[in-house]
């Protein structure tokens, strides 16, 4: 939600640990950014999921290669995340609204069943607060759990100094002119790498063959090259990854496999 202001913009904020929400004010307005598809990005949280290895193991059994067989996994995730996890900070804010009820309810008199479903509510809690804080973990990109309680202001921090760093708002075309639009920026930067790749070739350039004596491997180094992968081999390469660093095309970071 915002509403221009001369030049400038207000946004109201998502309410958290308050009943007011808090106002992004900008002087020079917020860019107008189009509508794209997210893609797959594989969430870590849901492992935690008493029905997140059932979801795995419906698909793996389909007898398609790897590569289809994870894109097949990618949907069936995305709807059961849709369908079945859900969206955490919705689920917090709907638990913390039961637990206040009840425990106004608590206040007045205590009644057995009213005293477990507290108990309970508080274990789901306790689980979301976890999931929540590995999902910031994961966003943040960090390489190990800080000290401290969940850590997520400082993972939050983090992965927003990360997308300020990495997000292009303003870039500056071959006449000196800043441009902040964002369909003028992509223009530029697609321009840019294409005149960097596809740069002609100079008609006078003479191109002469020369012989080059590349060095020769040894025998036993050329038979190491043509054995073939052990699993020893896969699994220390595997584990030598970041688990939670940048994932691949498909989406999928080191920690799922």
């Amino acid at each position: 939600m915002a509403r221009e202001v001369q030049d400038g913009a207000v946004r109201h904020l998502l309410q958290a640990c308050s009943d007011h929400s808090p106002l992004l004010i900008s002087t020079g307005g917020f860019p107008q950014t189009g509508m794209t598809s997210k893609p797959f990005r594989f969430q870590v949280a849901w492992a935690t999921h008493n029905q997140f290895e059932d979801v795995v193991r419906a698909s793996w059994c389909s007898p398609f290669p790897l590569m289809p067989k994870l894109l097949e996994l990618a949907a069936a995730l995305t709807m059961w995340n849709k369908e079945v996890f859900g969206n955490l900070f919705r689920r917090k804010r709907k638990l913390w609204a039961r637990l206040a009820g009840i425990q106004r309810r608590i206040m007045v008199g205590t009644l057995r069943y009213i005293l477990k479903l507290e108990r309970r509510l508080r274990q789901e809690l306790e689980q979301m607060l976890d999931q929540i804080a590995m999902l910031w973990f994961q966003k943040a990109r960090e390489d190990q759990i800080r000290g401290g309680d969940r850590n997520t202001k400082y993972f939050h921090m983090s992965t927003i100094i990360r997308r300020r760093f990495n997000r292009v708002n303003v870039i500056k075309d071959n006449d000196g002119v800043w441009c902040t639009d964002p369909r003028c920026i992509h223009q530029l930067i697609v321009a840019h790498f294409r005149a960097l790749f596809f740069a002609e070739l100079d008609a006078n350039v003479e191109f002469r063959t020369r012989t080059v004596d590349f060095p020769r491997l040894s025998s036993l180094v050329a038979q190491g090259l043509q054995q073939l992968f052990t699993r020893d081999d896969i699994t220390l390469a595997l584990k030598s990854i970041q688990l939670l660093k940048a994932p691949d095309p498909d989406g999928f970071h080191a920690y799922f496999f």
